[in-house]
């Protein structure tokens, strides 16, 4: 980025990139072929075509020199000479490319045993800790009128950052894939005085921004695969589930008008919408659907406030929230495969929780309850077998609705 941009400049080129995502079609950038980056075969063959074409250039000045000198070796010779010359320039050129693609590990060799044995401990110990950032809504307790906003923090509770700033209540936020972007939603009023949810995104390194309006709906889920979102949206009961795409299309995804579908989530293939519906809030089921609208699966039955689901990152299971153990007051988290099999209950609390979600390697879980001393909703990490519960934020505030992404994905903040 342009050193010289001021931060207004780069706000205004981040959001018409970001507009243009969703709102108008967009042609796949040409492939460029660079030496040396991504693709180690693709740099092999285009070093070689180089060198082979310098040696064609060099081999014509070389044969007209020769013409004109007496007792040369034979063509045959001659073409053996430099067959035996490109052997040798491949497998130099391999040389230098196993060094170079060698080198970022080659330290490790070079230590000793133990230190060796210290630097893989350590990043074992790293992958199997609360790694990633999390996105939540937060408000005061005593907050008249109790509206919420996102804010990002890393997944231990350190570094904690507001980044919406608004009149309206903000809730259930998600990042993009690259991290570089987040939806939220907004409740608001219409002029009648009947109620509405809007989607909203900003970009991940804002701080105190309003966010800007992409469409009607909420419970955003952004696919890990293709540009495209799924969300809900409905009014008096009634809600359906849409998918977004890159150029502005909304396909209504379940079209039922006597049901209440809600909270989407996609598979990690991006082919999937996992979802509860359900004739009014609190007797909900698991459902899966394809994108396309087909292939509907119903994989919970009981109808006792089975919601929120969550594919797993490798798309094996799935997480959800359930009342069944004593309604809304005994809102439990479950774990299941992800065809509806092996229902297993994660935590076994008294108060009101639930909406899950899985962090990026898949180890453990983030969800929001009242399981606290002075009942206010809090956040809390267990791993993905439901042990090991750990709260991570504290009163003042009461917090919800948490995300868990990738932490390195998220920009750090420019101090231009």
């Amino acid at each position: 980025m342009d050193p010289r941009l001021s931060r207004a400049q780069v706000s205004t080129t981040r959001l018409l990139k970001t507009t243009v995502l969703f709102r108008l079609p967009r042609a796949e950038p040409a492939q460029t072929v660079v030496v040396g980056q991504d693709d180690p075969a693709t740099d092999v063959d285009a070093v070689q075509a180089a060198v082979d074409q310098g040696g064609s250039a060099r081999e014509t000045r070389r044969r007209e020199k020769e013409a004109t000198m007496p007792n040369q070796t034979s063509p045959a010779t001659s073409a053996a000479s430099r067959r035996k010359v490109r052997m040798h320039c491949r497998l130099l050129l391999a040389l230098v490319l196993a060094v170079g693609l060698l080198a970022p590990i080659a330290p490790a060799f070079w230590l000793s045993t133990n230190q060796r044995s210290t630097i893989l401990a350590s990043a074992a110990d790293e992958l199997t800790h609360n790694a990633g950032k999390l996105l939540f809504r937060s408000r005061l307790i005593s907050a008249s009128p109790p509206r919420g906003q996102i804010w990002t923090m890393n997944a231990d509770g350190s570094n904690a950052r507001q980044v919406t700033c608004n009149d309206r209540d903000d809730a259930a936020a998600t990042w993009s894939p690259n991290g570089q972007w987040i939806l939220f939603y907004s409740g608001e009023t219409l002029p009648n005085g009947l109620p509405i949810q809007n989607l909203y995104f900003i970009g991940a390194n804002d701080e105190c921004g309003p966010g800007t309006f992409l469409t009607e709906g909420r419970f955003a889920d952004w696919s890990p695969v293709g540009q495209k979102i799924a969300f809900d949206r409905g009014r008096l009961g009634v809600r359906d589930i849409y998918v977004r795409y890159m150029d502005g299309t909304e396909v209504n995804v379940t079209n039922n008008a006597q049901a209440r579908n809600t909270r989407a989530s996609w598979s990690p293939d991006g082919k999937q919408i996992a979802f509860a519906r359900g004739p009014r809030e609190g007797v909900e089921d698991v459902y899966v659907i394809n994108e396309d609208g087909s292939g509907l699966t119903q994989l919970t039955f009981g109808a006792q406030g089975n919601n929120g689901p969550r594919f797993s990152p490798d798309g094996r299971k799935i997480a959800f929230q359930s009342d069944r153990d004593g309604g809304p007051t005994h809102r439990n988290i479950y774990v299941m495969n992800a065809d509806g099999t092996d229902e297993t209950r994660l935590t076994d609390d008294i108060g009101a929780g639930g909406f899950p979600n899985w962090s990026p390697n898949g180890q453990k879980i983030v969800f929001m309850s009242s399981r606290t001393p002075d009942g206010s909703v809090q956040l809390f990490i267990m791993n993905a077998d439901g042990t090991d519960k750990t709260q991570i934020t504290d009163p003042p505030t009461m917090n919800f609705f948490p995300a868990w992404g990738a932490g390195h994905d998220v920009p750090q903040k420019s101090n231009r």
